[in-house]
């Protein structure tokens, strides 16, 4: 049952995190952790830190964002420095509250329509980068969702990673559109208010805060598997 996959998810998680303590799933928590830290103290229009492009950086080099042909692999850890300006801007500041397990439905539609307007703005500034290929051709990059939602979910946390097997376990779950999108996301606020109980109860094994929305990215990505 989608009960039986939600705690099977999360505590899958929890469990490898427990086996090994470096394990790579511990990048999505530093870089979460840094940039709750980071966004409370941001003073706006000052420089973006290295420190800031660092955890970013690697958190996404962690979760397979730097290898194969993916543009960032040609490029150094300030490449996302102009993202970073992106998500510290004012008008986002609801999507750090991660209540989507509180949220009123009438909510619901301009959570959306926010979200999707930071992914929007973010792979617009990621297709300005341009870089050398590994044939040593000059290249314009070609973000994915999957970049620009796991660049969310490390930072905000306001949505799941459109990968691979998060899609898939969508899928299973009758959580169609798989695409990330304005209808998309309206339908993973539904299923967190409609399971809202089973993934606190499941979170609480963790010993963390998680945010609602990483507690979903657990469950489909293990639904998907």
């Amino acid at each position: 049952s989608t009960v039986k996959w939600i705690f099977r998810g999360i505590r899958r998680y929890g469990a490898l995190l427990r086996r090994d303590p470096a394990h790579r799933y511990r990048s999505w928590e530093h870089c979460f952790d840094f940039f709750r830290a980071f966004r409370a103290a941001y003073v706006a229009g000052t420089p973006i830190p290295d420190d800031a492009c660092l955890q970013l950086s690697f958190y996404l080099a962690s979760w397979g964002m730097f290898r194969g042909n993916a543009f960032l692999l040609q490029k150094d850890y300030t490449v996302v420095r102009p993202v970073i300006k992106i998500l510290m801007e004012p008008k986002y500041d609801d999507l750090w509250l991660n209540d989507e397990l509180t949220l009123p439905p009438a909510s619901w539609s301009s959570r959306a329509r926010l979200a999707m307007d930071l992914a929007a703005e973010i792979e617009a500034e990621l297709r300005k980068v341009r870089y050398i290929n590994s044939k040593g051709k000059p290249s314009k990059a070609t973000p994915s969702m999957i970049l620009v939602t796991k660049i969310l979910l490390g930072t905000t946390g306001c949505i799941p990673a459109y990968d691979r097997y998060v899609t898939a376990g969508m899928q299973r779950e009758g959580l169609k559109p798989v695409r990330a999108g304005l209808r998309s996301y309206m339908m993973l606020l539904g299923f967190l208010s409609a399971y809202r109980v089973d993934f606190i109860r499941a979170a609480a094994t963790l010993g963390r805060h998680h945010p609602p929305m990483k507690l979903l990215d657990m469950f489909l990505w293990e639904r998907g598997r």
